[in-house]
């Protein structure tokens, strides 16, 4: 009898043990969010900005991606991430592509999320952060895709290539 209870509490402890085991690696994982709805469609509103930006157009492209944002009331932080911006080209040379190098999506229902681009000038690249955030709804279900309630929070953009080294963690 005390041969089958021992038994019995080790395969239960052996078997608790697996158990904890998984749901501390699945709890802690985070899923890829390359092809996540919300990372898509935040990707493009970015994309936009940046088509703006390498055409010159880049008041029009931080008004675009700005509405509805508290960094677009904020007018002498803007205006001078604006004039910075506009000195882009005349000081790293032309655009020659930009690509999204990292995505990552904070909290449960991902209401927070960091995207990280390369913008590939002529003589060098920056690296630009964009940081989105959408109020969780007041007990009503918001669809992870709607344009309504997503807002830049903050964004910046340097030549500081250990940017990168950040994103990946």
């Amino acid at each position: 009898m005390k041969i089958r209870r021992r038994t019995f509490i080790r395969l239960f402890s052996a078997i608790l043990l697996i158990a904890i085991a998984g749901l501390t690696s699945t709890a802690g994982a985070q899923t890829d969010p390359t092809n996540h709805p919300t990372v898509e469609l935040l990707e493009a509103k970015v994309n936009r900005f940046f088509d703006d930006l390498s055409l010159d157009k880049t008041d029009s492209g931080f008004q675009s991606l700005l509405t509805g944002s508290p960094l677009g009331l904020q007018t002498e932080s803007r205006d001078a991430l604006v004039a910075k911006s506009a000195a882009i080209h005349e000081l790293y040379g032309e655009c020659r592509g930009f690509e999204r190098i990292y995505a990552r999506l904070f909290g449960e229902s991902g209401d927070l999320v960091m995207l990280r681009y390369i913008y590939k000038c002529e003589n060098y690249p920056l690296i630009w952060t964009f940081w989105y955030y959408r109020a969780p709804p007041r007990g009503e279900s918001t669809s992870e895709t709607s344009n309504s309630g997503w807002r830049v929070i903050a964004m910046r953009f340097d030549t500081d290539l250990r940017l990168l080294e950040l994103g990946n963690e």
